[in-house]
């Protein structure tokens, strides 16, 4: 069903606090996004991070009833750390999305959508060990776009306008604002292992061989193996 101005620059404005007007000229007419690929996309993400549906592609429907029924913050993170394995710090970042979800009274469904979006978010943040803040905040944007608006296949309307304006707030000022230590933690360390051979060196040959004997053993003969180093004292 056609949009109208009105409900399209409302959408705009509760995803991205109009930091990011240019991503209006990314609706259509009938106020879908266009898909990825087009000539107005915004960003090329990695295929990794495309901008899809989250909705029970991380989590399945027992995985969230379990959340749900989790009497405790041990058990619930437990329960995390079971069906989302990682670090302490992605944890901490499930379970905060969590507590938004209670808070926000999600049902199963946007429940699994939001960890996907969370969980989609620290991995644009960890593509590379420098994130580009600004990229990742075009991502999240498109990415919430996505489950604002009844368009399928692109697009379902799985968070209300109130609940999407919440959700941002979230993404913006917890998740994208810790991206360089998402980065810094979950990025592989590389160790760089150095070694250099000089061949024009005087330990080394007219062919970079190693010489026969060392200079150490070059200067002792049978008769004074001191003859190298400090003369002895006669006499003595």
């Amino acid at each position: 069903r056609p949009f109208s101005n009105r409900c399209r620059r409302a959408v705009t404005a509760s995803l991205i606090g109009h930091r990011f007007l240019h991503l209006t000229a990314s609706l259509l007419p009938i106020g879908c996004l266009l898909w990825r690929g087009g000539e107005t996309a915004a960003i090329a993400t990695p295929d990794s991070c495309e901008t899809r549906i989250r909705l029970w592609t991380d989590l399945d429907v027992g995985a969230v009833e379990r959340l749900q029924a989790a009497p405790t913050l041990q058990d619930r993170r437990a329960v995390l750390a079971e069906v989302l394995p990682g670090p302490p710090v992605l944890l901490d970042a499930y379970e905060a999305a969590v507590e938004l979800g209670q808070e926000l009274e999600l049902s199963p469904g946007p429940l699994s959508a939001l960890l996907g979006i969370v969980r989609c978010a620290i991995s644009m943040c960890t593509q590379t060990p420098l994130p580009d803040v600004e990229e990742c905040y075009a991502y999240c944007s498109e990415l919430l776009l996505c489950h604002a608006v009844h368009h399928p296949p692109v697009s379902v309307a799985v968070f209300g306008l109130s609940q999407v304006a919440r959700i941002a707030a979230h993404l913006f000022g917890s998740v994208l604002r810790h991206a360089k230590l998402y980065a810094y933690v979950l990025t592989p360390q590389a160790c760089l292992d150095l070694t250099l051979v000089y061949l024009d060196s005087p330990e080394h040959g007219p062919e970079g061989e190693m010489p026969t004997t060392l200079p150490e053993e070059q200067g002792e003969t049978a008769g004074n193996p001191n003859t190298g180093g400090i003369p002895l004292a006669e006499g003595l």
